[in-house]
C-alpha cells in the first residue's frame, strides 16, 4: 500500500529528522511536502474508509513524533505533538 512507501521516502530523509540544526517548522515543511505527495499520490482511486481513516493518522502521528524524536513510550499524547509542531488539529485527507 501508499503507506509503505511513504514510510520508505521517510526512512530516505533520516539524516535530515535526526539533524539538530534544522528546525522543526523546517522539517514539517519538508515532511509536508514530499511524504505527503508520496502518501496521497492517486488517492482519488481509494475509497477513504474509517480504518484507512485512522492508518493513515497514524502513520502521520508516527513521522511527527520521529521527527520530534518523542518515543510511544514517552507518554505524550498524539495532540500534544500536534501542538509541539504547531498543528493544532488534525490532519484532513
Amino acid at each position: 500500500m501508499w503507506i509503505g512507501k511513504a514510510a520508505t521516502v521517510f526512512g530516505k530523509y533520516e539524516k535530515i529528522w535526526k539533524n539538530n540544526r534544522i528546525n522543526c517548522e523546517a522539517k514539517m515543511r519538508l515532511c509536508e511536502s514530499i511524504i505527503s505527495f508520496s502518501l496521497l499520490y492517486n488517492t482519488e482511486l481509494w475509497q477513504l474508509t474509517v480504518t484507512l481513516s485512522k492508518r493513515l493518522d497514524a502513520a502521520h502521528h508516527r513521522w511527527q513524533r520521529s521527527i520530534l524524536v518523542v518515543s510511544w513510550k514517552d507518554s505524550v499524547t498524539n495532540e500534544q505533538v500536534r501542538t509541539r509542531i504547531g498543528q493544532h488539529s488534525n490532519r484532513e485527507y
